[in-house]
């Protein structure tokens, strides 16, 4: 009977042991089940090139109920000539809506005066890219087309508006310092162009009806603003919901000066374009020694992984980790052009669309894309978007379209990119086999 308990009691102790033995690297567990040659290889690291190339970003979305009501447009004006990418010109289409109301008549909002003594448009400034020291030359014509705030206006827009501007400023150069007084009020930083006073007269003169709120949108169907300038300029992007926003007639009622404000706020349809002309060096299929991505739907990047199925010539893996890394060209940055805060990816379709990228819908801590200041690039994970483009190309047999490196905010600042391309830019992929 004593044998017995001590044989329990042996075998009871050698289970033990071998169960906290498992239990302490459970990773080893059933491993010496299997073949040498069936063992998963842990932590395989592999480089991969990544072709790449500028191309034109798509026309992008501007002005759309859905986007307005998320954030309020930005408002582009003015012309840029980028040393290292080429010339980019902003203008902007825009509402203006009735303040107070109006009342029409001799003892009306005006009284008897049919002409003003000027009649500004002011707006507020929010920031810039380019040399602010160069002379602008800026026109303000009437949009002669009605916008609506259902309809979807894209950044290559072209507005129909009047043959002669109602306003025209020359040797302009903006100051984005110093604030402006206004009958002795000092106010923040704004551009303001003066209108010419015949427009002026056409709103003292219109009749009761055209100057109703419902109606003065048919009367007065908004205003586009346009820019020019030679060898250089900047590019000022401006808030398109301040109080400073705004169409001031001032005149002179007996002898007292007065004035009345129209509106243009996120009650209004505002939206901008862009032309663009570009170094002839880019915009081609070649891999570019300097890659660019630029906003106001500019320039992309088009990558391409290099020889992606070898990653299956032994078998099919498990990805765990696939990085990218983008650096910025040297000389690039500095105090006319900033590089921009982060940057994104997007797939392509067949047709060379941007699609949604798998990875960009984990959060940005995994995924990536900002600015890293010590080592001036930009590094994404695109583990997500590896594994499921093997899968379509090896399994499936589809084709792999690549994918595209995209301005952050490309529609609300006016920045640009300029990275180093071709070998530069490689693709580190750490990951696992696995078993057929």
């Amino acid at each position: 009977m004593f044998r017995l308990k001590n044989s329990c009691l042996t075998l009871c102790s050698i289970l033990l042991i071998l169960f906290v033995s498992s239990c302490a690297d459970p990773d080893k567990i059933g491993l010496d089940l299997q073949p040498t040659s069936e063992i998963p290889v842990v932590g395989t690291i592999d480089t991969f090139d990544i072709q790449t190339y500028t191309v034109k970003e798509d026309s992008l979305v501007m002005y759309a109920t859905y986007k307005n009501s998320i954030e309020a447009p930005t408002l582009y004006l003015g012309s840029l000539d980028d040393p290292n990418v080429g010339k980019s010109f902003g203008g902007f289409a825009s509402q203006v809506r009735v303040g107070n109301t109006i009342v029409s008549g001799t003892s009306g909002t005006f009284g008897s005066v049919t002409n003003p003594d000027s009649i500004v448009l002011s707006l507020a400034y929010k920031s810039y890219v380019g040399d602010t020291t160069l002379k602008h030359s800026i026109s303000v014509y009437e949009l002669t087309e009605s916008l609506a705030n259902d309809s979807t206006y894209y950044s290559g827009r072209v507005f129909n508006k009047s043959m002669l501007p109602i306003g025209h400023i020359d040797d302009f150069i903006p100051n984005f310092t110093d604030s402006i007084s206004i009958n002795g009020v000092n106010l923040a930083p704004h551009l303001r162009i003066p209108l010419y006073q015949s427009f002026g007269n056409k709103i003292m003169t219109a009749t009761s009806t055209q100057l109703e709120a419902g109606n003065f949108l048919s009367f007065i169907k908004g205003i586009v603003v346009v820019d020019s300038v030679e060898n250089g300029g900047c590019m000022i992007t401006m808030y398109s919901n301040s109080t400073l926003n705004r169409l001031t007639l001032y005149y002179t009622v007996g002898t007292t000066p007065t004035s009345y404000e129209f509106v243009i706020d996120g009650n209004v349809v505002r939206t901008s374009f862009f032309h663009h002309e570009y170094n002839s060096d880019y915009l081609d299929t070649l891999s570019d020694v300097s890659i660019v991505t630029q906003s106001m739907a500019g320039l992309k990047t088009k990558c391409k992984i290099v020889d992606l199925s070898k990653l299956y010539a032994n078998g099919k893996v498990a990805i765990a980790s696939a990085k990218v890394k983008f650096v910025t060209k040297t000389g690039t940055i500095d105090g006319k052009y900033v590089q921009h805060n982060n940057l994104l990816l997007l797939g392509s379709d067949s047709l060379g669309k941007n699609t949604t990228f798998i990875d960009a819908l984990e959060s940005s801590s995994y995924f990536g894309g900002s600015y890293d200041q010590a080592t001036t690039s930009y590094t994404f994970n695109i583990a997500r978007y590896l594994q499921r483009t093997l899968t379509n190309v090896v399994d499936k047999g589809q084709k792999d379209y690549g994918f595209y490196l995209i301005a952050g905010g490309s529609t609300s600042n006016a920045q640009r990119t300029v990275l180093e391309g071709g070998s530069s830019v490689k693709l580190i992929v750490t990951y696992t086999k696995v078993n057929p």
